[in-house]
């Protein structure tokens, strides 16, 4: 059965902030980049970090998940 329009969208943004969230963690954890700076403050944590974390979740909360596991 082929996936409906909304369920791709939903897979491919889900794919993509996991994609993000890990390529962040990789660059806070394992290279000289701060997490805060004097000049961006948190912008960098929140930017590699915490902003992909909010898309997963904006998904999780909208029930993006159980729909696809659902169809």
């Amino acid at each position: 059965m082929p996936m409906s329009r909304p369920t791709r969208f939903t897979l491919c943004l889900l794919a993509g902030a996991a994609l993000w969230w890990l390529a962040g963690g990789f660059l806070l954890l394992l290279t000289p980049l701060p997490a805060h700076t004097d000049q961006l403050g948190w912008s960098p944590l929140y930017w590699l970090w915490l902003a992909p974390l909010c898309v997963i979740g904006g998904l999780r909360l909208r029930g993006g998940p159980q729909r696809m596991t659902a169809a």
